[in-house]
């Protein structure tokens, strides 16, 4: 009994140390802890209804988990590289908080679209809004700043 005390004791401490960390580095990045909060738990249903949709469509579970998943748990940083550039130069502190929405409505029309595949049994694709604006970035930035594809000129 003891040691069951002693167990659950230390989870108890090195839970607090860790959230503690997380919360520090959240106050230092500016960044408000509802918005995490948020999108965490809209990532979290829209995995669980992406797996769901998956396993009702009997498509490869396998090649789910490392693709989809990886995607969006890369895609759930991206406003946290923002906010550490936003250190250095303020103005992306208004780019953090637009990641942050962008993420969580593109991440609802995500369990959305999941939903009506479970309900129609068949696969709806989803338009991935964030990887459309970031290609849509890309051009534009390769434009005006010059930046020539180097795959034509290799032969």
């Amino acid at each position: 009994m003891n040691n069951l005390e002693n167990n659950a004791n230390f989870v108890l401490i090195f839970g607090s140390v860790i959230l503690a960390l997380i919360y520090q580095f959240l106050a230092y990045l500016k960044i408000e802890i509802a918005q995490v909060i948020v999108l965490l738990i809209v990532f979290t249903f829209s995995g669980i209804a992406a797996i769901i949709k998956i396993l009702a469509l009997n498509k490869n579970l396998r090649a789910f988990l490392t693709t989809d998943i990886l995607s969006k748990t890369l895609a759930f940083f991206i406003p946290f590289i923002l906010a550490v550039m936003a250190k250095q130069i303020s103005v992306f502190y208004y780019l953090v908080d637009y990641s942050f929405s962008f993420l969580t409505i593109g991440e609802f029309f995500a369990f959305l679209v999941s939903i009506q595949s479970i309900r129609k049994k068949e696969d709806i694709k989803e338009v991935d809004f964030y990887n459309i604006f970031i290609e849509k970035f890309k051009k534009i930035a390769s434009k005006y700043l010059k930046i020539e594809d180097n795959n034509d000129n290799k032969k």
